[in-house]
């Protein structure tokens, strides 16, 4: 058993876990903080560097990945075409049944939480490479606005595919930072 066996798809604020860099990555657990030492932060719920490291692990995106190690990052052309191709890649994965239930789950109960049918969520990306202290990843990856529960799943893994963004590739190439190092929480939080 390994030690990410452990490790949910999807959390709450709350729970054990949630404020784990590793598992929720940097704005998920500084968030996660926040709410559970009482302060007052928008509700949310996490889909961990677990799930991201499932999409990791489909053969099709491990072979899509193979592209950046032979890369030029200074080759525009070649860098968007890399980029696009992953991001693609990423998006066009079919997540188990059971693993869209999980999140539509917990959206539906961010919802009743807060008495609100079909809410308008943030989907923020949370990477494990956030703050570290020689690099800014601030804005490499993105965050979509007034998601729905009908769009929720396609967005999230938006998110995960913006860790390929040419820039974001570029950046980490050009830092010496291996992008196989570098994991994406998505934040789930309410409008």
């Amino acid at each position: 058993m390994s030690a990410n066996d452990n490790i949910p798809f999807v959390i709450n604020l709350n729970e054990q876990h949630a404020t784990e860099l590793e598992v929720v990555g940097g704005k998920g657990a500084n968030l996660a903080i926040l709410f559970q030492r009482g302060f007052s932060v928008p509700d949310a719920f996490i889909v961990t560097t677990h799930a991201f490291q499932y999409v990791l692990n489909n053969q099709q995106t491990k072979d899509a990945l193979l592209i950046i190690d032979t890369l030029d990052v200074d080759n525009i052309n070649q860098l968007e075409n890399a980029s696009n191709t992953i991001k693609a890649t990423i998006c066009d994965i079919c997540l188990p049944s059971d693993k869209i239930d999980l999140i539509i789950s917990y959206y539906n109960q961010l919802c009743e939480k807060n008495a609100t049918a079909n809410m308008h969520v943030a989907v923020r990306s949370s990477a494990t490479a956030e703050d570290l202290p020689d690099n800014s990843f601030a804005g490499q990856q993105d965050t979509y606005l007034h998601v729905t529960k009908e769009n929720l799943i396609e967005k999230v893994k938006e998110c995960w595919a913006s860790l390929f963004t040419g820039r974001a590739i570029s950046y980490r190439k050009k830092s010496n930072i291996d992008h196989k190092t570098v994991k994406l929480a998505v934040v789930i939080q309410q409008m």
